[in-house]
């Protein structure tokens, strides 16, 4: 097992990678990248564009001795929503295959498929999402991956990889929201309740659209209009003759043109806020807007300027976007990457029982390993365990006598030590639930009144650094090494800003990091993360 996982996401403007250190569900990112496929060289040949940008990350990145995840689009995946009238998984997946002959209009032998449950209802019936993708499509990509080195050993879906991205930084419980990952060539759809996917549908629109766009009005390649697209950073909450000002600041694009820019920009995002509403209602799940409690943003096209009051307009939902790492603060990372991470989750947590189209690849290839790799070991490892048993009941007696010898003592010093006749079957492990206990009683006495970085004498300072805020409500604060965490609601979310200027200018905190979980007209949910500096930084 590798120390690494190497999370790829390929999209078809670029190839997104997240690197982490692998610990026991725990994340430690240490490499966040994008590496753009050039849109030219895409539409000539995009296998040789593709490897060309493969080989220019691993010249970025040392992506050796990882496991390597990949993320399969949701624009090349067939969905079926089925329900069985019972909710035994062994039955379901031996019905699976009867199914898929149904509901798939494709021979078994042209594709690869998985499916995943979805929550259990009351009745005893049991849903699942069944997906399926094109066997050469996907041996391609591969094929691709394996010339440049790289082995994926995972295969999952983009949209269960939105939904553990949002999980992960989630902090509202039973809530149904709308996830909307708009794309380069595609808006990615799905909705959630309970933290579970119910729905996914993808819109054949997105960012690449207003480059081509942009490409035909300018007359320039694909490329030079995507580099336009990030200049002139049009913004949504602007009229057309607002845009004027952009077409005077070096461009060399006439005031037309621009205008032209400006209303194929607001036309892909009315066509894909369109399409949103015909999906919702197609999907038998939700209605309309009014059964959602939010939607929120992600991917490149969510750093549109105003596109979220657009969403919101239409929706009469508050709408957010979705959060990152705090470690990374670059816009096109926290936005373009939450399938990447979301991807990395599902696998660290969640791989046995989501979609992974290379499951059956990865059970081959393991029984293939043991029966051409170890065959000839079988015959030492069977003869080794025959020594082994053997000298094991040569020493059972002799280990016998000696463990009951220790034992007497260990009750005898117990008995001692803790002053106590009532002598537990198990004394070292009671003894140890005892100095556990003591150790976590001085740590938080230690915490509570110990060293200058103590949890009075922060509370101290962020108290005494708050000058009054409307509507400034409190609902939970927790406190964990040199972290302070407080969550609550304030009328005025730019009220927040001053608050956290005043606690920065005392010197002794690293940073003050200020996150609106919900809004509405009424009053703003935030989470206010503040970082003690270290104590050689504040001498």
């Amino acid at each position: 097992m590798f120390d690494n996982i190497v999370s790829i996401d390929i999209g078809a403007s670029s190839i997104n990678l997240i690197k982490d250190r692998r610990r026991i569900k725990k994340l430690e990112i240490t490499a966040a990248l994008i590496e753009e496929i050039y849109p030219d060289e895409a539409q000539t040949d995009y296998a040789a564009a593709l490897r060309k940008s493969i080989f220019a990350l691993k010249e970025r990145e040392n992506l050796a001795e990882s496991s390597v995840i990949l993320t399969v689009t949701s624009d090349l995946v067939f969905f079926r929503n089925i329900t069985f009238p019972f909710s035994d998984m062994g039955k379901i997946r031996e019905a699976i295959p009867f199914e898929a002959e149904e509901n798939i209009p494709y021979p078994s032998e042209k594709i690869v498929m998985d499916f995943q449950p979805l929550p259990q209802s009351d009745t005893g019936a049991r849903s699942v999402i069944l997906a399926a993708i094109n066997r050469d499509i996907l041996n391609a990509t591969l094929e691709i991956l394996s010339e440049t080195g790289l082995d994926p050993v995972f295969a999952g879906l983009e949209s269960n990889a939105l939904v553990k991205s949002y999980d992960y930084f989630n902090s509202v419980n039973n809530e149904t929201v709308l996830l909307v990952d708009i794309g380069h060539n595609k808006t990615v759809i799905s909705i959630i309740r309970n933290n579970h996917l119910l729905y996914n549908r993808s819109i054949n629109a997105g960012t690449g659209q207003i480059i081509s766009n942009i490409s035909d009005i300018l007359r320039v390649s694909l490329s030079e209009a995507s580099g336009i697209f990030e200049t002139i950073d049009i913004d949504l909450n602007t009229t057309e003759s607002g845009m004027d000002k952009v077409a005077t600041e070096g461009l060399n694009i006439t005031k037309p043109k621009m205008k032209k820019i400006y209303s194929g920009a607001l036309e892909t995002v009315n066509t894909i806020i369109s399409d949103l509403l015909i999906s919702i209602k197609s999907s038998g799940i939700v209605n309309d807007y009014s059964d959602f409690s939010r939607i929120m943003l992600s991917g490149g096209g969510s750093n549109i300027k105003g596109i979220g009051r657009l969403f919101g307009d239409e929706s009469g939902l508050p709408v957010v976007f979705m959060p990152f790492v705090n470690e990374f603060s670059d816009r096109n990372i926290r936005s373009r990457l939450s399938i990447c991470l979301g991807n990395l989750l599902v696998f660290m947590n969640n791989r046995n029982d989501s979609i992974n189209f290379l499951k059956e690849r990865s059970a081959s290839a393991a029984a293939a390993g043991w029966n051409n790799r170890f065959g000839i070991a079988k015959l030492f490892i069977i003869m080794s365990i025959a020594v082994f048993i053997v000298n094991l009941m040569l020493t059972f007696y002799s280990v016998y006598k000696t463990n009951s010898y220790s034992d007497e003592q260990l009750r005898q010093k117990y008995k001692r030590y803790f002053n106590t006749s009532n002598i537990p079957k198990d004394p070292v492990v009671e003894a140890s639930k005892i100095l556990q206990k003591e150790r976590q009683e001085l740590k938080v006495l230690k915490d509570m009144i110990g060293e200058h970085s103590s949890f009075t004498a922060i509370i101290g300072i962020v108290t005494k650094t708050f000058s009054g805020i409307p509507g400034f409500y409190v609902k939970k604060m927790s406190f964990e090494g040199n972290d302070m965490t407080i969550e609550g609601e304030v009328k005025n979310s730019s009220d927040l800003e001053q608050y956290k200027k005043n606690i920065l200018q005392t010197g002794r905190f690293e940073t003050v990091t200020v996150n609106i979980t919900d809004t509405n007209r009424a009053r703003s949910l935030f989470r206010m993360i503040i970082k003690q500096k270290s104590t050689t930084e504040q001498r």
